[in-house]
């Protein structure tokens, strides 16, 4: 008996240690994914405020952010539809291209104070994110081993979100002693470190067929079925991010002016969400690969967001809502790793088209939220409401996800 579980646990240690090397492509694709997310971090925080130093109006921001958000939902499906007929890495090329694009507009921005360049290279830069993230799907996709997706994904996102973490702080650095446009001009040089190593990625041919937009759509009626385990995953997707989005442009208002929380609590916030995120993509991805199945991961986020929210629906201290952040973070973490890779695992062909095309339903999903939540604020003069919806919406889409989805 001791002998057989010394005979086991040696296994798992195995099975832990081969879960923690990744192939060449992955780490440099990993280290590629960093450095836009890093230079885009830097600058992030100060796109609105410069626009509005810039002369745009609130009229005129509110316009930026929606064409900006319209065309990234469109950017993860067409750049989906790319990645499966002509690779993965041909489209991450074309994704750093437009990042670089993007920067290099803010860059001339900084010598020619136009508020217009700034919108155009935050559209530009919202199209570099879905072909981004739709090709490195791809690439994963194709690479990694099947019993690795979960790590290879948790790996991934490990990498974005330490540039998430270390670009607005250095970016925030920057702009205090050298003054704001100095991580404008910074960040097209820290983008263009990306483009050698996306060179160095070894793929195989892309052999499948090119589809155009309409063609791409057959094939997805085709591939998905009300009965799919994907196409009810796709549809809790679009329940979940809608959502969400009724209260997540609320958050730091509610903090702010029900609770009066000092400015310092609402950076923390996303500090702390920033960092569980980063933490725990590596654990969730293990542990799904280890456990086997996606669906108890998967649950275990929506759960985990379902509590996360509950904090601030019920709020009766500012610290609940720093709870709820770190909470967040840490569910974004599990479900970035065990969703990709629950697509990865049943899907034999056009995986990132579909992927892409379920990000595209997300973000125009979410997209009409914020107007019923803002009208909900108004008619109702309660903060509190949207959040106590939201929390709802959740529980309601954990027994839907128990009940329905099988793997």
């Amino acid at each position: 008996m001791i002998f057989a579980r010394d005979i086991l646990m040696n296994k798992q240690t195995i099975c832990m240690k081969d879960l923690f090397k990744f192939k060449k492509s992955l780490w440099i694709l990993s280290f590629a994914v960093f450095l836009p997310y890093f230079a885009s971090g830097m600058i992030a925080a100060f796109i609105m405020v410069w626009l509005r130093e810039l002369g745009a109006s609130f009229i005129d921001v509110g316009l930026i952010n929606t064409v900006s958000n319209l065309v990234l939902a469109s950017s993860f499906f067409i750049g989906g539809i790319l990645s499966d007929n002509y690779g993965g890495k041909p489209i991450f090329f074309l994704g750093l291209f437009l990042t670089f694009l993007s920067s290099l507009i803010y860059g001339i921005a900084a010598w020619l104070p136009i508020w217009f360049l700034v919108g155009l290279g935050l559209i530009f830069g919202r199209i570099a994110i879905g072909f981004r993230e739709s090709s490195s799907f791809q690439i994963v996709y194709e690479t990694s081993e099947k019993h690795k997706k979960g790590s290879s994904f948790g790996l991934l996102s490990t990498f974005r979100q330490l540039g998430y973490i270390i670009g607005p702080i250095i970016g925030g650095l920057i702009a205090y002693f050298f003054g704001l446009k100095a991580p404008f001009i910074l960040a097209p040089f820290i983008i263009l470190m990306a483009i050698p190593l996306i060179i160095k990625i070894g793929l195989k041919e892309n052999k499948s067929t090119n589809l155009s937009i309409s063609s791409s759509f057959k094939e997805i009626r085709k591939l998905l079925n009300l009965s799919s385990g994907v196409s009810i995953l796709i549809f809790l997707s679009l329940w979940d991010q809608f959502f969400l989005e009724i209260g997540n442009p609320f958050y730091m208002i509610f903090l702010n002016e029900e609770f009066n929380a000092p400015p310092y609590m609402l950076g923390l916030c996303f500090t702390v969400m920033s960092l569980s995120t980063f933490v725990f993509s590596m654990v969730g991805g293990i542990s799904s690969d280890l456990i086997g199945k996606r669906k108890p991961l998967i649950t275990l986020g929506t759960l985990l967001m379902a509590l996360s929210v509950g904090l601030v629906a019920f709020a009766f201290n500012p610290w609940m809502f720093v709870a709820s952040y770190f909470i967040a973070g840490v569910s974004t973490a599990i479900s970035n790793t065990a969703i990709p890779s629950y697509f990865a695992d049943v899907l034999k062909e056009r995986a990132s088209t579909i992927f892409g095309f379920k990000f595209t339903l997300m973000y125009f999903a979410g997209g009409i939220a914020p107007l019923i939540s803002g009208w909900i604020i108004q008619v109702f003069n309660s903060l509190r409401l949207p959040f106590i919806i939201n929390f709802i919406g959740l529980i309601i889409e954990i027994f839907l996800l128990i009940i329905f989805f099988k793997e």
